[in-house]
């Protein structure tokens, strides 16, 4: 399952929703100053765990497995 994680100046959007994603961005038109997004393949089951944690949370965890995955 991908969950695409997006902030937008500090407003943070957690789903795998293509649909949720894309109003969340529209939301977002006019004077941005800082858009970060990364989505992330990761198990069903892990889903509802994921979405506990913030954006900067989630983003440690996944450049640490992703470091495990190199290793």
């Amino acid at each position: 399952m991908k969950l695409i994680c997006l902030r937008i100046d500090n407003n943070e959007l957690k789903t795998t929703d293509k649909k949720e994603w894309l109003k969340f961005v529209k939301s977002h038109r006019g004077n941005v100053k800082s858009i970060e997004q990364f989505n992330w393949e990761i198990p069903e089951n892990k889903l509802q765990k994921a979405l506990e944690y913030s954006y900067d949370e989630l983003y440690k965890f996944k450049l640490e497995e992703n470091r495990r995955e190199k290793d």
